[in-house]
């Protein structure tokens, strides 16, 4: 399992967020910054990725209605069978 830490610390938008994902993970250069995408990365073959997002209250409070839908990107991508496991802290 590979480990990974994404700090949400300050991502009022979308661009942030995904360009945060970008810094961290191990996307490949044509990633399309958006939820597509995302879940196509996601469910791609690759080691198992364990994500700790941090802060993410203040995505929350800044994108609200968006975060449910990368927390639900993430939900269904898991479902699909994608070698993810999620922990969202505060």
């Amino acid at each position: 399992m590979v480990e990974y830490t994404v700090d949400l610390a300050g991502v009022k938008n979308k661009l942030l967020f995904h360009n945060k994902l970008v810094q961290v993970l191990p996307f490949p250069l044509y990633y399309g910054k958006n939820l597509d995408a995302l879940y196509d990365v996601l469910v791609d073959a690759h080691p198992m990725w364990e994500i700790t997002f941090l802060n993410c209250q203040d995505a929350v409070e800044s994108m609200g209605d968006y975060m449910a839908n990368v927390w639900m990107t993430f939900t269904e991508a898991i479902d699909a069978g994608a070698a993810v496991r999620v922990v969202w802290k505060r």
